[in-house]
Parts: C-alpha cells; sequence; structure tokens
C-alpha cells in the first residue's frame, strides 16, 4: 500500500511540474534564477532565500505563480423580469 501511495505522490509532483505552465509562472521562474545569480555575483548570500523562494514558485507552480492569487467572482444569477405570461 505505501509504495501506490508513494508513486502517486511522484505522479503528483511530476504534473505539477510539467503541466499547468503561463506566463506568469516562466516570469517566477526566470526572475528567481536571476535573482539567485545576482545575489551570488555580489555574495549577499542571505539575498538567495527569496531568489529560491521565487524560483520554487514558478517551478512548482504554488502561491501566485500558481494562478491562486487572482480572484473570479462568481456569475451573478440570473434575474427574471416578469414577462413569462403565457399569451394564448
Amino acid at each position: 500500500m505505501e509504495l501506490a501511495a508513494k508513486q502517486t505522490e511522484i505522479k503528483n509532483m511530476k504534473d505539477r511540474i510539467l503541466k499547468g505552465w503561463n506566463y506568469r509562472r516562466v516570469m517566477y521562474l526566470v526572475f528567481g534564477c536571476i535573482a539567485v545569480a545576482q545575489a551570488f555575483m555580489t555574495k549577499q548570500y542571505f539575498l538567495v532565500l527569496f531568489g529560491v523562494y521565487f524560483a520554487a514558485m514558478g517551478l512548482l507552480g504554488f502561491g501566485c505563480a500558481g494562478g491562486h492569487c487572482a480572484y473570479v467572482p462568481p456569475p451573478a444569477p440570473k434575474k427574471e423580469t416578469g414577462d413569462n405570461i403565457n399569451e394564448s
């Protein structure tokens, strides 16, 4: 049973990385990698954490990079006008 659960977890992680890419995820990944490289070049190693965080958001699709920040209001119910008179 444990083997099946681990295989499911691996498949879910693989799907999370490979599917659902959009412009925002790509930008988070690119700018996160740039931030990590810049932090190493300037020897400001504490900033590597921020770069890794944003790169991970892009790679794994969590947070705003996965589209979870956008609010989409539910559709408004249709109003009836009362013109439903049967004309026979």
